[in-house]
């Protein structure tokens, strides 16, 4: 982790390149079908909006800013978008596949 200023600033590229290499194995297994959508949610939050174009209510796996895998409550308003609800503010990245 660096440190700027007041708070931390995260180094965001190891853990994109890794989440992006498990979804290229993912797909290789069968398990993606080809729709995705990747949302970055750096500031903690206990509830993510995502906003998406998968036309779709899609499944959803969410990875934490320390590397672990989180299973949140999910709402879907619309087909366009998706609500995690989490019990406490987190950061990390949210992968929605259709």
């Amino acid at each position: 982790m660096l440190t700027f200023g007041e708070g931390p600033v995260y180094d965001w590229a190891p853990f994109i390149a890794d989440i992006e290499a498990r979804l290229r194995a993912a797909e290789v297994t069968g398990v993606g079908t080809g729709s995705r959508y990747v949302h970055t949610q750096p500031v903690p939050s206990a509830s993510w909006t995502i906003n998406h174009a998968l036309s779709t209510k899609p499944g959803v796996t969410v990875i934490s800013a320390s590397g672990q895998q989180l299973l949140p409550e999910v709402h879907y308003p619309n087909d366009g978008t998706a609500v995690l609800v989490f019990g406490s503010p987190l950061a990390g990245m949210a992968y929605l596949h259709g």
